[in-house]
């Protein structure tokens, strides 16, 4: 895991939501890889031709997943996925028809290995804070008559409903690019905004 995700990002966190390959038994966070680069190239300016001759290389052995028939149907799938709710056990389903490796299991216990105490080494004169953010956001809306149509219809079940209360885990939820809970809820009275209000 490399940039942000190399550092600030959650790498157990990552393997629940998708953002990494469920799979790895070791994880490596290799820091922000952009940031050290950077900083490489302000001291040592010829290293820009070297970067450039890698691109070169690579951009000669350079394969268009476009034009791949298996990158056309794991992208409709994707598709499916992200922006349909389409379970991930029909994923699986349809991998198996196409001759396609199924997705494996979560691993559980991945080890994880961060390879640098901090993401900038020089923090200068004023230091760095950084905002623990809560995970699970909770909320009432008015109006709402209680028929949990909105938790019923979430893909993620990233939202409940506890003690009087809508919990949202933000690490499960597809926020605003699936709003399935706001366009089931009959009263209009789920408001998506409402979470992050008082952040």
């Amino acid at each position: 895991m490399a940039g942000a995700s190399g550092f600030y990002v959650d790498a157990k966190k990552s393997l629940n939501i998708g953002q990494i390959p469920p799979g790895p038994q070791q994880v490596y966070q290799i820091g922000n890889t952009s940031l050290a680069m950077a900083k490489d190239i302000v001291l040592n300016p010829e290293l820009l031709d070297e970067l450039q001759k890698l691109a070169d290389k690579i951009e000669s052995n350079h394969i268009m997943l476009a034009t791949s028939e298996i990158f056309e149907k794991i992208y409709s799938l994707e598709l499916a996925i992200y922006e349909q709710g389409m379970p991930f056990w029909m994923y699986n389903q349809w991998l198996q028809k196409y001759g396609i490796q199924e997705i494996p299991n979560i691993e559980t216990e991945p080890e994880i290995t961060k390879l640098y105490p901090r993401d900038i080494a020089d923090l200068g004169e004023n230091d760095l804070n950084t905002v623990d953010i809560e995970n699970t956001l909770s909320t009432k809306f008015d109006r709402c008559i209680y028929c949990m149509d909105c938790v019923n219809s979430c893909p993620e079940n990233a939202l409940s409903f506890e003690k009087d209360e809508f919990k949202l885990r933000t690490d499960l939820c597809s926020g605003l690019g699936c709003l399935r809970c706001a366009g089931n809820c009959k009263e209009h009275a789920f408001k998506y905004e409402e979470f992050y209000k008082d952040i």
